[in-house]
């Protein structure tokens, strides 16, 4: 038993030390240096979160990753279960040349804010497919401001567009785009896309959520590198015992 302890535990650590931790409420720049790591969200990785690129960006200030927060959130269990990203503004300038408040984003009227990020899904163990995927964002803006939110994954075929839909919107409402199914495995790139236009009007942004529902597991031929080391060590272990009763 001894010998088997000592075998055992030191390869139990390995294996461990393979696997990424569970996500937590961080900026985006904790993200960012998780690296190919990531961390988990219900069954599935999430890792390699770019950085923030600004396109046609008109008279307004710039985000930084230390001011985009990420709330990981798993709803329900098993397949059917949602992973969610809830993604924050804090600490944000306002004032003259500044967004409306530290909390949310916003653009008046003559101005234009976009900027997008990508980053990368894969099943934390056994293949756990996505399968569906929806936008939402919590907005405010008054006829001629715009607001869009969009969540593309792999294809620009796949995706969730949580907008305005030409309508204003006098206080804060949550918006939902639709529940998109995804008909390939992983690992997904995910890449969204934040947009407010001011044109003769003003909008604003408090929030917006990735939700990514998970589908059953999927048994294929090649096994995980955890379970190769399982199997290996159930083997080595096998042969000890049958080794140690020959020499009795």
């Amino acid at each position: 038993m001894r010998i088997w302890l000592k075998i055992i535990l030191p390869i139990a650590f390995a294996t461990a030390a393979w696997s990424s931790p569970a996500c937590t409420m961080g900026s985006y720049a904790s993200y960012q240096a998780l690296g190919s790591t990531g961390c988990t969200v219900g069954d599935e990785i999430f890792s390699n979160f770019g950085s923030l690129t600004f396109t046609n960006s008109l008279n307004v200030d710039e985000i930084s990753t230390s001011e985009l927060f990420i709330t990981p959130t798993v709803v329900g269990s098993g397949p059917g279960s949602v992973d969610e990203l809830l993604f924050t503004y804090q600490g944000l300038p306002t004032g003259s040349g500044g967004f409306p408040t530290s909390t949310d984003i916003g653009v008046a009227s003559n101005q234009t804010l976009s900027y997008e990020f990508q980053y990368i899904v894969s099943p934390a163990s056994s293949p756990i497919p996505i399968v569906d995927i929806q936008m939402l964002s919590t907005i405010l803006n008054t006829m001629g401001g715009s607001v869009s939110a969009v969540k593309d994954v792999n294809t620009d075929a796949t995706q969730s567009t949580a907008n305005d839909g030409g309508t204003q919107h006098p206080s804060f409402t949550s918006v939902a785009g639709p529940i998109t199914p995804v008909t390939f495995g992983g690992p997904y790139t995910v890449q969204d896309t934040i947009s407010l236009e001011g044109q003769n009007g003003m909008a604003q942004q408090q929030n917006f959520t990735n939700d990514f529902t998970e589908g059953a597991a999927v048994l294929t031929g090649t096994p995980e590198p955890s379970t190769n080391l399982l199997i290996g060590t159930g083997l080595i272990l096998f042969g000890m015992t049958r080794k140690l009763r020959t020499n009795r």
